[in-house]
């Protein structure tokens, strides 16, 4: 499951959901990874909040303290300490033409 956000209040305001996104998308794992081209996204700001929804439920899991059960990640590979990455952490700016981002999740 991947979000993509266009503005900090968005970002800061979605949780792990996509609600506020300016584009989600549910990708398919193949041999560990997964890819997607996104058409017509304006030059701007922006940040990625993903996750590996490993039940399927179409829901980031937590546990009883909020802690995601499952693997997350952000642009820039913004690390996850006791909290979610701030959008300061993830914001990265798309140019126009092709750019590419890479994010790992744990």
């Amino acid at each position: 499951m991947v979000a993509v956000f266009n503005s900090e209040a968005a970002y800061e305001n979605s949780g792990t959901a996509s609600e506020a996104a300016t584009r989600s998308l549910r990708l398919e794992i193949k041999d560990g990874a997964a890819s997607a081209t996104l058409e017509g996204i304006p030059p701007g700001q922006y940040a990625i909040k993903a996750f590996h929804d490993l039940n399927g439920d179409a829901k980031l899991n937590t546990n009883l303290f909020g802690i995601p059960t499952e693997p997350v990640g952000f642009s820039n590979d913004a690390p996850v300490h006791m909290h979610a990455p701030s959008w300061k952490e993830t914001v990265f700016v798309v140019h126009a033409g092709e750019n590419a981002i890479s994010i790992h999740l744990d």
